[in-house]
């Protein structure tokens, strides 16, 4: 039986996005989306699954969370990076 890793992007993104008070030389708030590719390593490392599959919540998001949209974004284009560049090793 295959080991699935399930990931709330969405959750993660936030709660990194408060925690994670870091800037890029131009003064942009990145510390969700560096946070967030920490985490998501630490829990394949952790749990070594055989598939992981990350969901993101659709239509009923929250205003507060549709104004971070543009790192949202970016950090999604960084996930799916990510997780081809895992699947390599």
């Amino acid at each position: 039986m295959k080991k699935v890793l399930l990931i709330d992007l969405m959750n993660m993104f936030v709660r990194n996005f408060s925690a994670v008070r870091l800037t890029n030389d131009d003064g942009d708030h990145v510390g969700g989306v560096y946070g967030t590719l920490n985490s998501l390593q630490s829990q394949i490392k952790k749990h070594g699954p055989d598939v992981v599959s990350v969901v993101w919540e659709g239509k009923g998001s929250s205003e507060r969370r549709r104004n971070i949209w543009k790192q949202t974004i970016k950090l999604l284009i960084l996930v799916e990076t990510f997780l081809k560049t895992m699947q390599r090793l």
